[in-house]
C-alpha cells in the first residue's frame, strides 16, 4: 500500500510545475492526468498538496512528478490565487486551492509589476488583502487610477470603506452626493487630496483635453475594490421602470430605453469631451 505524504511545493514567480498521473488499472486508476499550475503573480507561491506519493515525489528537480489522487487542499478565497492558472488534460483530478504564501518579503509588494485592470477609459492598479496578504485584518488597501482624456469613475459608493485620494497628476472634475441632498462638486489638481466618507455616492473625472489624470487612492478597508463598490450602472439596471418613474416623477416611457443587464465597468469613456464645461465650484455640503 502506498503512504501517501503531504507535500509543500514552492513555485518561484514566472515559473511553471507541471505533473503527471498514470496510475495501474489494478489499483482502480485506468486514466492518466497531466497538470500545469503556472505562477504568473510577481511573487513566490506556496501551496500544500496532500495524497502525493512519496516514493515518486521528486521535488522541482524535474518537470514531472508521479502522484495520487492528488488534491490541492480547499479553504481559500479563489480570488486568492486567481492569477495562478491550472490545466488539466486527458482526465479530471479534483483540484482546489488552499493556502499560499510569499516566499520574498512579507510587507513587500511589487506593484508595478502586476498587470493592471485596462477599461476603455483607463486602467487600475490595487493592492488589497487578496493580492497583498499582510494587509489581511488591517484595515486598509489602495489604487492606483489612470484615467484617458474623456475616462470617468464611474458613479459609485463604498458600503464599507472611506476613500482618501491625492491627485497625482493632471486635473480631475468631483462631484458628491449626501444625506438630505447634500452635494458638493469642484475641480481638484495635481497634489490636491479629495476625502469621500463611507456610503457617500460620489465620481470623478478627467477634466483636461489633453493630458491623463492619475489617482492614488488609499481605503481603510482591505476588501478587493470590487467586493465593496456599487455602481449607478448596476443600480439602475436592476430598478423596475414604474419605481424609477415614481422616484423622478416622470412618465414611465421616459425610462424605457434604458439598457438593461449591461456589463458594469469601473472605468467608462466619454466621447466627446470638446465643448464640455467644466462645472462651477459649488459647495452645498454644509446646511
Amino acid at each position: 500500500m502506498t503512504v501517501c505524504t503531504p507535500v509543500v511545493v514552492n513555485i518561484l514567480p514566472a515559473t511553471t510545475i507541471a505533473a503527471l498521473q498514470n496510475q495501474n488499472k489494478d489499483l482502480g486508476y485506468s486514466h492518466a492526468t497531466e497538470l500545469e499550475i503556472k505562477n504568473d503573480t510577481n511573487q513566490a507561491i506556496q501551496i500544500k498538496v496532500s495524497h502525493v506519493d512519496s516514493h515518486d515525489w521528486d521535488g522541482l528537480s524535474r518537470p514531472d512528478f508521479q502522484f495520487q489522487n492528488v488534491t490541492i487542499e480547499a479553504g481559500a478565497s479563489k480570488k486568492a490565487l486567481q492569477n495562478i492558472k491550472a490545466r488539466r488534460s486527458t482526465a479530471v483530478s479534483t483540484m482546489t486551492v488552499s493556502s499560499y504564501k510569499s516566499l520574498i518579503h512579507e510587507n513587500l509588494f511589487h506593484l508595478s509589476k502586476t498587470k493592471a485592470l485596462k477599461y476603455e477609459g483607463g486602467n487600475i492598479w490595487q493592492a488589497d488583502e487578496i493580492s497583498f496578504p499582510i494587509l489581511k485584518h488591517q484595515f486598509g488597501s489602495m489604487a492606483i487610477v489612470t484615467l484617458k482624456v474623456g475616462g470617468i469613475r464611474q458613479p459609485h459608493w463604498h458600503p464599507f470603506a472611506w476613500e482618501l485620494n491625492f491627485v497625482v497628476s493632471g486635473k480631475s472634475e468631483w462631484s458628491i452626493v449626501g444625506t438630505d441632498g447634500r452635494h458638493d462638486s469642484f475641480v481638484a489638481n495635481a497634489g490636491d487630496l479629495v476625502f469621500i466618507p463611507r456610503g457617500i455616492f460620489h465620481y470623478f473625472a478627467n477634466a483636461d483635453r489633453e493630458e491623463e489624470l492619475k489617482v492614488l487612492i488609499i481605503f481603510n478597508s482591505g476588501q478587493v475594490v470590487e467586493d465593496d463598490d456599487i455602481g449607478i450602472v448596476p443600480s439602475l439596471n436592476e430598478m423596475p421602470v414604474d419605481i424609477l418613474a415614481a422616484s423622478f416623477g416622470m412618465p414611465k416611457d421616459y425610462f424605457k430605453d434604458i439598457p438593461r443587464n449591461m456589463t458594469s465597468t469601473p472605468i467608462l469613456l466619454r466621447k466627446d469631451t470638446k465643448h464640455r464645461r467644466l462645472p462651477h465650484s459649488q459647495n452645498r455640503w454644509i446646511n
